[in-house]
């Protein structure tokens, strides 16, 4: 199993002010309770002289949430450490019963515990202290190694375990598969697959899979091999521990892979699932991979580690591990004399708030929670309230310089700070040193005063009250009373109407105010004119009084936009709603139209039958041509605007409505004539002649007579099929020919046979048919076509061909025909199809080793030259896959006689190995 390197709580003696740093954990190594590297772990346990003092020290080593299901009868913990500048005296205040040893060898130190009488404990807290001695002067290493390893009541490893703020913690479990009636039959068996996909899983070579299910629902029977085999299962207490190692030959699962699966009978109706344990892990690319199950899929865990600064600060939650796209909380909470400023990753700010939740990324992520030392409150307020902006309150710790400031608004101007005490600036922006406690400071500003400026228009059409200086603030009140022959309108101020009453009141602002009472006199006539005339309705002509405000609208008829409000002078609005202020004279206004375009959509029924053209935006009335041109294989029939037929030509013109259009021009499939016959009736029959339809597929079978062969089927010159079964689809008329010839005395070769080498290369073999000492081979990709594909290799004189570069992991097809003459050929043997294999062997060869006779009946000799004493393993691979062991292998100096009695014919890899290489020869009974 591998450990993470563990962050202790620290017990210190004689008042030591000791600090140790521990940086991120390291990645598990390849040990996994033995053979792990016992080197120093980095980054490790650091004991800085700049803050501790040499002397004697106690380490308190605890654990947490070893309990519930889970209890520890043993365990074994490694630790590495600097022997220049620490030296371990020993163990003391052992808290749990049990066989305890120390031990220290070299740099390592080892301590070990057995509990008595097959006892377990359910560790919650201090387990032992560790007695150092630091010599001081440098820095010194410290840290858990990987062989380190805790064990569960059955003897199994307690995996995962995680390290995290000083407790050594077994992880939560996690995920389920569930089962009931509505899924599986109660009296027979239920299968879980169990699968991996993901990027973590590149070069596999363990799998150590812990599973607890109901016993009441569950009785266990097997597990299935899929794409591993060789799979461990222990079933023991209502669990079932799987283990898989392959060093030799690891797999990758970037996409989904069915690595087994678990059968159970199902023993009553109910809801039951299995319960993924902790302790389940892969082994990807020599590293430790946590994992989680989903759905019957393994997915890849990742580690969030937590830290803060300074150390003492706080408490943070949330460190564990996680899958990708999985939500996160942490959470920080400060001591007493402190306060949360922000998580931090990798020198960046992550999050400013203390309770925080993301998504788990596809990667370890660590994080650091930012305290600040004690602080107090600074709280600014302007007075008056509405008189200007503050900025600069907030938190502070107390010695801290800070910087407030004021902007004033419109209307005041500042006077100076104050803490309601006394004046402390006059300066909008003010620096001081924070006290040592809260703080309320005071903006102070006084008003100023405008003026108010009154106008009438007319001029002279009214008595008006109420022009002065005013205060901001200040309640202003002005009147307009009418002079003879005028009634009063409205106040305006910049253009805009401000009051209907003639008698006004308003707070007065921060700046001048300059209004005007507008008063009417008689009514004008306003005209409104349409351009063109059928471009859209007006509303709104009619008489008006001078000064009045006029609202008029234009709406477009279909077909036109509406553009713009126009009169002598040029441009008015561009909205069709628009409002002004009558003059006092008649006014003419021209409402401007233009002509929009309408959209025509072309399709073809059916779908991509055609090539249409025409399609586009036209203006109401506007001439459109439009053509169908249809595509092969079909004809035109005719244009449609939905279930009505506008036109049977495939060019069509028309006038275009006021209004967006669809025209589907409709086509027919064209049909043809496909012919068979045969090139002699007296040899034999043809079928599939008939009428196909463009891209049909049309099947010819050509059928000799006894005692005759097919041949070929050729159309015209060509020769198109060696099959006697020929499909193609039709796209023209056609007219073939099966041949048809009396058989000669050729015999075809048999016994096809494809050995794999490796991804790059496989060796072909065959048996003759005959007496013939000549053939012919065609190979190519798995499907080619016979005809006009393939790479031949002609001329032949032996019965099996090297084929070398091929692809790997690729599929590919190959025939063998025999020559018995020059002008006489048997028919073609096959396709064989093979694969090349995905991983090479890639394995050294032994070199100078014969294999004698080769084929061989029922012995083979093997030869090592030079001569060697060490003991050689042998093993047979057959064609799909199965390996066996000889029953019989008699060894002398430098030859070994393997017995192959019981084994069948056929092509096998002989495989070799004596310790120090490998190699593989070829073996044909």
């Amino acid at each position: 199993m591998c450990l993470q390197a563990i962050k202790f709580p620290i017990i210190l003696l004689f008042s030591l002010s000791s600090l140790f740093a521990l940086g991120q954990p390291p990645p598990p190594g390849s040990g996994h309770g033995s053979g792990g590297n016992s080197g120093i772990v980095e980054p490790g346990l650091i004991i800085q002289q700049i803050v501790a003092a040499p002397g004697t020290l106690m380490l308190g080593i605890d654990a947490l949430h070893f309990n519930g299901s889970v209890a520890v009868s043993s365990f074994s913990i490694h630790i590495a450490f600097d022997t220049a500048l620490i030296q371990i005296a020993g163990l003391s205040n052992t808290n749990i019963d049990g066989d305890w040893s120390f031990s220290i060898d070299n740099n390592m130190a080892q301590i070990d515990f057995v509990a008595n009488g097959g006892q377990s404990h359910a560790l919650n807290g201090s387990i032992f202290d560790l007695e150092l001695f630091y010599a001081g002067g440098f820095q010194a290493n410290f840290g858990i190694t990987d062989e380190t390893v805790f064990y569960d009541a059955s003897q199994q490893p307690i995996q995962p375990v995680d390290f995290t703020d000083g407790w050594i913690q077994q992880i939560s479990p996690t995920g389920q598969v569930f089962i009931s009636n509505e899924g599986a039959v109660v009296g027979q068996q239920a299968e879980f697959d169990i699968g991996l996909q993901g990027s973590g899983f590149q070069q596999v070579t363990d799998l150590h899979l812990r599973i607890a299910f109901d016993a009441d629902f569950l009785a266990y029977q097997s597990c299935n091999p899929a794409s591993i085999s060789d799979i461990e299962v222990i079933e023991f207490e209502s669990k079932i521990h799987i283990n898989w190692s392959d060093q030799q030959s690891p797999f990758n699962a970037f996409t989904y892979l069915k690595a087994f699966s678990i059968v159970f009978d199902y023993l009553q109706a109910g809801e039951t699932s299995l319960i993924f344990l902790p302790g389940s892990y892969v082994i990807s690319n020599g590293s430790y991979v946590p994992v989680g199950l989903n759905n019957g899929q393994l997915i890849e865990l990742f580690q969030l580690s937590l830290d803060m600064l300074p150390s003492e600060a706080g408490e943070v939650e949330g460190a564990g591990n996680y899958a990708a796209g999985e939500t996160v909380n942490i959470a920080a909470s400060a001591y007493d004399g402190y306060f949360f400023l922000y998580w931090e990753s990798s020198d960046t700010v992550f999050s400013t708030q203390a309770n925080h939740s993301f998504v788990m990324p596809q990667a370890n992520i660590g994080l650091i929670a930012r305290f600040g030392l004690s602080a107090y409150q600074l709280q600014l307020q302007a007075n008056p309230s509405h008189a200007g902006s503050v900025s600069g309150s907030g938190v502070y710790e107390a010695g801290e310089i800070v910087l407030v400031s004021t902007m004033p608004n419109p209307g005041f101007v500042f006077l100076h700070w104050s803490d309601g005490t006394e004046i402390l600036s006059v300066d909008t922006e003010y620096t001081f040193i924070m006290p040592e406690n809260d703080l309320l400071l005071t903006a102070e500003y006084e008003t100023l005063s405008y003026p108010v400026s009154l106008f009438s228009l007319p001029e002279s059409s009214a008595q008006l009250l109420g022009e002065g200086d005013y205060t901001t603030g200040e309640n202003v009140a002005v009147e307009a009373i009418a002079e003879s022959g005028y009634s009063f309108l409205h106040w305006k101020e910049d253009g805009q109407i401000v009051s209907n009453q003639a008698l006004y009141n308003f707070t007065m602002p921060p700046h001048e105010r300059m209004l005007t009472a507008h008063l009417s006199a008689e009514a004008y006539l306003l005209t409104l004119v349409s351009d063109p005339v059928d471009g859209g309705q007006l509303v709104g002509e009619g008489n008006y009084e001078t000064g009045s405000i006029v609202d008029i609208e234009a709406n477009a008829n279909p077909g036109y936009a509406f553009l713009h409000w126009a009169d002598d002078d040029g441009i008015l609005s561009l909205e069709n709603n628009y409002s002004f202020e009558m003059p006092a004279f008649d006014i003419e206004i021209t409402a401007v139209f233009e002509a929009e375009p309408f959209e025509l959509v072309l399709t073809s029924n059916p779908p991509n039958s055609a090539l249409l053209q025409g399609a586009g935006m036209y203006y109401a009335g506007e001439t459109v041509s439009i053509s169908a041109q249809p595509a092969q294989g079909y004809t035109f029939v005719h244009w449609a605007h939905g279930a009505e037929v506008v036109s049977t030509e495939e060019a069509y013109s028309f006038e275009m409505p006021a209004q967006d259009l669809e025209l589907t021009a409709y086509l027919d499939l064209l049909s043809f004539i496909i012919e068979a016959v045969p090139n002699n009736p007296n040899y034999g029959t043809t079928a599939g002649s008939g009428n196909y339809y463009f891209g049909e597929t049309a099947v010819l079978t050509a059928t000799p007579y006894n005692n005759y062969e097919f041949v070929f089927w050729s159309d015209g010159n060509m020769v198109v099929s060696y099959d006697a079964v020929y499909a193609f689809e039709v796209y023209q008329n056609r007219s073939l020919t099966a041949h048809f010839r009396f058989p000669e005395d050729c015999s075809g070769p048999g016994s096809l046979e494809a050995e794999i080498i490796d991804e790059h290369s496989t060796l072909l073999a065959w048996l003759p048919g005959g007496m013939e000492t000549s053939w012919d081979l065609l190979w190519g990709l798995t499907g080619f076509d016979t005809v006009h594909q393939g790479q031949l290799v002609e001329g032949l004189n032996t019965t099996h061909y090297l084929l070398e570069e091929l692809e790997p992991g690729t599929s590919y097809d190959f025939y063998v025909r025999a020559v018995c003459s020059p002008d006489l050929f048997s028919a073609w043997t096959g396709p064989l199809v093979f694969t090349t294999h995905y991983v090479s062997l890639d394995v050294p060869v032994i070199q100078k080793i014969g294999l004698f006779p080769n084929p061989a009946k029922d012995k083979v000799y093997l030869v090592l030259n030079p001569l060697h004493d060490e003991v050689v393993t042998i093993r047979l691979l057959d064609m799909s896959g199965r390996i066996f062991t000889p029953p019989v292998v008699e060894s002398s100096p430098g030859r070994i006689s393997i017995y192959l009695d019981g084994f069948q014919k056929g092509v096998y890899l002989l495989m070799l190995n004596n310790d120090h290489n490998k190699t593989i020869k070829l073996l044909i009974l």
